[in-house]
């Protein structure tokens, strides 16, 4: 049984998953690629921290640039992106969770909080019993939060 989570950052969870869209070329209409999601969710309040959108495939930097986005403050990231709205969800996460993909295998995560003992052997992409994946097609565009 997960522990039980008791306040906003004090476990959040990391994967990613491929968008179901396909990059073209706006000229010639060549294919470029399927986009990779990488996110983060916070499991108190189930509301979308942070997240990275690349067209390369999942990597220790595209979880390292999702953990950034997780710690900074959304308003100039929304601005840049032309969107007008509060994204108020910031902060260092006390404990990640991450699966057993080669990313999060990474040398480098030994900085992450809550790399060490408290990290499960694997997650599966699971959230509240959901598969992430899924659930993140169905939800983001209409806010970005995991329904209960």
């Amino acid at each position: 049984m997960p522990p039980v989570v008791t306040a906003p950052l004090e476990q959040v969870q990391i994967d990613y998953t491929v968008i179901n869209l396909i990059v073209v070329d706006e000229r010639d209409r060549q294919l470029i690629g399927r986009p990779n999601l990488t996110i983060a969710i916070d499991v108190f309040t189930r509301c979308v921290l942070g997240m990275e959108v690349t067209l390369e495939a999942p990597s220790a930097v595209s979880v390292g640039l999702c953990l950034a986005h997780v710690a900074c403050d959304k308003r100039p990231w929304l601005g840049g992106v032309g969107v007008e709205m509060d994204w108020p969800m910031s902060g260092k996460p006390r404990l990640l969770y991450l699966d057993n993909a080669a990313e999060f295998k990474s040398e480098a995560r030994g900085w992450l909080p809550g790399s060490g003992s408290h990290r499960p052997e694997r997650l599966q992409a699971q959230v509240e019993g959901k598969n992430l994946g899924r659930t993140c097609r169905a939800s983001c565009p209409s806010g970005g939060h995991i329904p209960a």
